[in-house]
């Protein structure tokens, strides 16, 4: 699969905390977003209703063109004393934080979500969980997130995903979840797993609808992990290739298993050790390491 390089920030700005939120991010001119997509096109090789064109509005995004704490119009952070985002415990050892710039800083046109060695209360790591809740959520439509993995090492859990807002139909995992991306470290690189849970799909029974696909230079390079969602389908695609789907139609006929008629909302974190990820231990060596996002852009058909 094809790759390419992130956009350039422009000029940093003097770091001050005390100053009023920067205006949000814009996309860049026509012209060159135009041009720089085209580059982008030819090298991945995307299919022709991808493209941004009449049948696509964009209604979301956060290119990062700044350099600071992440947008607070458009992000915030769950701390690890915050447990309304998930029902789940994974055992994981990093402490989330809030705003802090060893954990979560967007510099050079990349956004850094930062995994690191340090003590913080009862946990021996920090790191950190970015979300749009209350900020960003959408019903069906394209959300595409262009980022370069963490190095592949024991230990790193990095994840993008998306959960219902309301949670309408119950708890974890009965309203659902969608995962456009989750690497863990001690497996071979490149392993990109994709994976939607319902309560009748879900990894609790070993019956979530699961892909795993190789991308060879994903920790070396930006690709772009997305999903196209439909009031009947789920596609999940890396660079513009489908690589798993869900279908409605896939529910028991006598259970209605489709949460995905709601708003979600979207999750970026880098996870350090855990049940999945820390099942070989975690490679302290490592770290410092970081998972990049270029840019997180969302669509909607027309």
């Amino acid at each position: 699969m094809g790759s390419f390089e992130p956009p350039r920030a422009a000029s940093p700005r003097p770091d001050d905390e005390d100053r009023d939120p920067a205006p949000p991010p814009r996309l860049p001119t026509p012209r060159v977003d135009v041009e720089a997509h085209r580059l982008k096109v030819q090298r991945l090789a995307l299919p022709a209703w991808w493209l941004p064109c009449e049948r696509w509005k964009l209604v979301w995004h956060d290119d990062f063109d700044y350099d600071g704490p992440p947008d607070p119009r458009k992000w915030g952070f769950q701390t690890s004393c915050n447990r309304w985002i998930h029902d789940t415990d994974h055992a994981e050892l990093q402490h989330y934080t809030s705003g802090r710039r060893e954990n979560a800083w967007v510099e050079g046109g990349v956004l850094r979500v930062t995994a690191r060695r340090e003590p913080w209360g009862d946990h021996a790591y920090t790191s950190a969980r970015l979300h749009t809740k209350l900020k960003g959520d959408w019903l069906y439509g394209r959300i595409e997130v262009c980022a370069r993995l963490p190095p592949a090492r024991r230990g790193l859990w990095p994840a993008l995903w998306l959960l219902p807002t309301d949670s309408k139909y119950g708890r974890w995992p009965r309203s659902g979840e969608i995962d456009l991306c989750e690497n863990i470290g001690w497996q071979p690189p490149g392993t990109i797993h994709t994976s939607v849970h319902t309560a009748v799909h879900n990894h609790r029974e070993r019956t979530h609808s699961h892909a795993a696909t190789t991308v060879a230079d994903a920790h070396d390079k930006f690709h772009v992990y997305s999903l196209v969602w439909r009031p009947t389908q789920l596609l999940l695609c890396i660079d513009g290739e489908t690589v798993h789907s869900f279908e409605r139609g896939e529910a028991p006929p006598e259970c209605t298993d489709w949460p995905f008629d709601q708003r979600f909302f979207l999750l970026i974190n880098l996870a350090v050790g855990g049940t999945w990820g820390g099942k070989h231990g975690v490679d302290d060596a490592a770290l410092p390491a970081s998972l990049e996002i270029a840019y997180v852009r969302v669509f909607q058909e027309r």
